[in-house]
């Protein structure tokens, strides 16, 4: 992969829809991201330093419910976040996903951020609920190996948007078959943009908001594409049925599919 020139025809679909990308990087940060906090009950560090110095019995009673109340409170919290993320969030990351996508071929429409809502809602919630959950399950092997089936599981948002029929399962699956080979190349993609976003800390978040964001989820966009592309010639679908952009070839618009060779190593 030629990562300049995925990156090179993320910006140039990102400037023929700037406006909007602006707009669908904005929700797409929240969807895709982010984390729920919790309090201690209410208790602030006096509270529970008086309680450590008071009688040991009582104190040891005290502890013992705070860590009750706190437990309860964080699984009542926990279900909230994943029920909302599993219901809510996700889908409408799936159709920011998918306005990325479509843009890539023309300037897409705002309505398709809803798109995660219509038609295969039920399938779409499942798949990034089980996304989420596998992903976690994996996680509590020493975090590591969450993060490297995170970089698998990553096409399926833009799979399931791509095709109605697909089920959550054989999402996942196709997922973790076209990052076979190209989870390291997706991670030092995103290394490459550790430039901006640390110039980014520089405008209060600014830059990230007008440029960086919708830069950065326009290229995943066309980095997808990329990996589809392969996949398709790997399994037999010739040319591809979304076609991707020659690495190097000079962008000429981002509404002409590469028509040349494809490559033969993959």
């Amino acid at each position: 992969m030629d990562r300049a020139q995925i990156k090179e025809n993320g910006k140039a679909a990102m400037k023929a829809n700037y406006g909007l990308c602006i707009l669908v990087s904005l929700i797409l940060g929240v969807t895709a991201g982010g984390s729920v906090g919790f309090s201690a009950g209410g208790m602030n560090p006096s509270q529970i330093k008086s309680i450590m110095e008071s009688d040991s019995d009582q104190a040891i009673g005290a502890l013992i419910i705070f860590a009750i109340i706190f437990l309860m409170v964080f699984l009542l919290i926990f279900a909230v976040s994943i029920a909302i993320s599993a219901f809510l969030l996700k889908p409408l990351e799936i159709g920011c996903r998918n306005f990325f996508l479509q843009n890539t071929n023309g300037p897409a429409s705002a309505n398709l951020i809803g798109s995660g809502f219509k038609g295969n809602y039920k399938r779409n919630a499942l798949a990034m609920f089980l996304v989420m959950l596998f992903t976690w399950l994996w996680s509590l092997l020493f975090v590591i190996p969450g993060i490297i089936m995170g970089y698998a599981y990553r096409m399926v948002p833009y799979i399931v948007a791509e095709d109605p029929n697909i089920s959550a399962m054989d999402a996942i699956k196709k997922s973790k078959e076209m990052m076979d080979g190209h989870k390291w190349e997706l991670f030092v993609f995103d290394l490459s943009f550790i430039g901006w976003n640390i110039l980014s800390l520089f405008t209060c978040g600014i830059l990230s908001i007008v440029y960086v964001n919708p830069y950065y989820y326009s290229a995943s966009a066309v980095f997808y594409k990329t990996v589809k592309g392969y996949y398709d010639m790997q399994h037999g679908s010739y040319p591809p049925a979304n076609p991707y952009y020659n690495p190097n070839q000079t962008y000429q618009g981002y509404q002409q599919p590469y028509q040349g060779n494809y490559p033969q190593n993959y």
